[in-house]
């Protein structure tokens, strides 16, 4: 119900992010993206992000990514496997909904 990374300690999450990238870069040799562990985040978790040598961090807040967003706190969309091709559309392409 509580998110670990909240618990830890900076040094550890910037242990635990830099590990993960080097066992990520085994399939891909630029990982520049993170989405926080179920979710959570703190200031610790932001900038360990950063020092690990993220480039954008994704959070679960529902939303749309705006110019000017802080590059470690991004909003995410949600589509459900239920939606239909044109919801998913209307969703990305910034149309109404309804």
């Amino acid at each position: 119900k509580h998110p670990i990374l909240l618990s830890r300690s900076y040094h550890v999450t910037l242990f635990d992010f830099e590990r993960s990238r080097r066992a990520l870069a085994q399939f891909n040799p630029r990982v520049l993206y993170v989405s926080y562990p179920f979710g959570g985040y703190d200031n610790k978790a932001i900038k360990a992000a950063n020092d690990a040598g993220f480039h954008l961090a994704v959070t679960t807040v529902k939303g749309k990514v705006k110019p000017g967003d802080n590059p470690f706190l991004l909003k995410r969309l949600y589509i459900l496997r239920t939606d239909s091709l044109e919801t998913m559309s209307r969703l990305i392409s910034n149309q109404p909904q309804g």
